[in-house]
């Protein structure tokens, strides 16, 4: 079994993620639109936008609900030169609905900042009053392998113009008190709520929340707080700066007036930060509207879902908030589990006591950590620590190794149950800024068996 030795060469291959789950079959609900679809053989489900990806060749399908006729969003992609600025060459362009739904289907390579080509296929479809967008991307060394089966995922699609959509389902949040702002629309895994409902546009009240794309910077959080707010094109001189706690998420919210285009503008800033991930709520009206106490209302009610993920005995199970997705098995274990952001993974092992080759707790729980004391240089790691969970014995361990020049903390605990023994083995690389062990234990903790 030896699960820790492997598990080391594992970390060292998925700094960044690079696996894939089984293949999914049949026509699925794209989350948080009224559209379903047929993925590509080896795609999964992103939890950073409405849609599919491979995270081993950077292909992506998604879908995009957009709250606009139809007509301007085509002709969003009809003026070669504005195409052209954004890099874009189109390669073919064809006049295709959906029954009676008006659509455009083009397939196109853009270049973008850095050198990198990508090969994207779009298929637009609407009404006059929505739209939705289905684009397939690749970059350029996946598209002969890739393309054919994302541009066939794309013109699976089928939408309901007319079915209700629950803004929050697939986003991985819910706002539990936004009374004041209507959702409007979504953009990836960003929600965005304006008074009224009222498109998006100068003096309308808005307010955007959403997971932020990649880690948050290193540092102090204020520091790092102020390098998203300028990411965010947020404004860099706040009124007020202040450290809040919101969902068990330590937080920077600041607060701005200032004026804009002949107006004073208020402006809300709220950056939650999630181990190396964070969340951004920003809000923005007109300052006679006095929206601030809304903003601030709104933020402070944000709850991250939790998700349960189970084995495919659905015997066991761990709870986990955001972010996380199952991926490929690489050593032995029921679960795999990896945080793609967060750089943290996770494995559940369960062996039944007549099958374990280490009778007792500790004699198993020193079996499964073999590898990783071997490769430890503290002469204390390994060193256990009891635990109870569930109201079940258990042993953890802690070790520190080196992974490329990068110091990881592995956490180690094996559980015994009547008839089985369990290994929940997490680990990640450590951040100076965050408490990696508590991260770890979060999620360790969670572990629950069914007999």
């Amino acid at each position: 079994m030896h699960h820790a030795l492997v598990a080391v060469l594992f970390l060292a291959a998925t700094l960044s993620p690079d696996s894939t789950s089984a293949q999914v079959e049949g026509r699925v609900g794209i989350p948080g639109t009224t559209v379903n679809l047929v993925p590509p053989e080896g795609f999964t489900p992103s939890s950073a936008f409405p849609g599919y990806q491979q995270l081993d060749s950077g292909c992506s399908l998604m879908v995009n609900m957009i709250p606009g006729p139809f007509d301007q969003v085509a002709a969003g992609f009809s003026d070669p030169i504005k195409l052209a600025r954004q890099g874009m060459r189109v390669e073919s362009r064809e006049e295709r609905g959906f029954e009676e739904i008006p659509g455009l289907f083009l397939t196109f390579e853009q270049t973008v900042n850095g050198g990198g080509v990508f090969a994207k296929c779009v298929w637009m479809l609407g009404t006059d009053e929505r739209s939705v967008i289905v684009m397939g991307t690749c970059p350029e060394q996946a598209k002969d392998a890739v393309f054919a089966d994302l541009k066939a995922a794309v013109l699976s699609a089928r939408w309901d113009p007319e079915s209700a959509v629950d803004p929050f389902e697939g986003a991985g949040f819910v706002l539990t008190d936004h009374e004041g702002l209507k959702y409007h629309s979504r953009l990836a895994n960003n929600l965005v709520f304006t008074a009224h409902g009222a498109p998006p546009a100068p003096g309308i009240s808005m307010l955007m929340v959403g997971p932020g794309i990649g880690p948050a910077p290193p540092g102090k959080r204020k520091d790092s707080a102020a390098q998203l707010r300028s990411s965010l094109q947020v404004s860099g001189d706040p009124d007020s700066t202040k450290a809040v706690k919101v969902d068990g998420l330590p937080g920077i919210e600041t607060m701005a007036t200032y004026a804009r285009d002949g107006q004073d503008v208020t402006e809300y800033c709220l950056i939650l930060f999630d181990g190396v991930a964070f969340w951004s709520v920003i809000g923005r009206g007109l300052a006679d509207e006095e929206m601030l106490p809304t903003f601030q209302k709104t933020a402070r009610s944000f709850q991250r879902d939790a998700f349960d993920w189970s084995t495919a005995d659905g015997e066991n199970l761990v709870t986990v908030r955001g972010g996380w997705n199952e991926i490929e098995p690489q050593i032995d274990g029921d679960l795999h589990l990896a945080h793609s952001v967060g750089e943290l993974y996770l494995v559940v092992d369960s062996v039944p006591k007549v099958e374990a080759e280490m009778k007792g707790l500790r004699p198993f729980a020193r079996y499964c950590n073999e590898g990783l004391v071997e490769l430890s240089e503290d002469p204390e790691a390994g060193e256990f620590s009891r635990v109870q969970l569930g109201g079940r014995k258990g042993l953890e361990a802690t070790f520190t190794l080196e992974v490329e020049g990068m110091p990881a903390l592995y956490l180690s605990m094996v559980l015994e149950s009547d008839f089985a023994y369990h290994h929940v083995l997490c680990w990640g690389l450590e951040n100076p800024r965050t408490d990696t062990l508590k991260s770890l234990r979060s999620v360790v903790r969670t572990f629950r068996a069914s007999e």
